[in-house]
């Protein structure tokens, strides 16, 4: 598994990889490090919000603040998927999305930090184009 959980005195942070639901499963139950007495601040969303991650189990044992998704515009896969995006929003998540706000910035330690540079789609120098975004 690549799983990598980053913890600071007053932040923490998850990085998930390509996880799936089992190995979701599998690092609750067998690593409680994971799920401590405090809620997570940031989880980077794994499987990059596909249906096979993200179980309601998962978040509800990690209690993440902010999700971030890695995913690009207009994405072959059309992640991340609605289902996995509305669970995010019904638990009161923030989320970011790079395909929308491009890098997302977080320091640990700093609440006020994480950021984005917003709306970056429709603001960046595009390299390259095809019908589908074609204003």
């Amino acid at each position: 598994l690549a799983v990598r959980p980053l913890r600071h005195p007053e932040d923490s942070l998850l990085l998930t990889g390509d996880i799936q639901a089992i190995a979701e499963k599998k690092l609750v139950k067998i690593n409680p490090t994971f799920v401590s007495s405090r809620p997570l601040r940031v989880l980077i969303v794994p499987h990059h919000g596909s249906l096979t991650s993200s179980s309601v189990s998962f978040l509800k044992a990690l209690r993440p603040q902010v999700v971030i998704i890695s995913s690009g515009f207009l994405n072959r896969f059309h992640l991340p998927h609605p289902r996995i995006l509305a669970r995010y929003q019904h638990n009161g998540m923030q989320v970011y999305n790079t395909a929308y706000q491009g890098a997302i910035r977080w320091r640990a330690g700093d609440p006020s930090s994480l950021s984005s540079r917003g709306n970056y789609f429709h603001t960046a120098v595009r390299h390259f184009s095809w019908p589908m975004m074609r204003r």
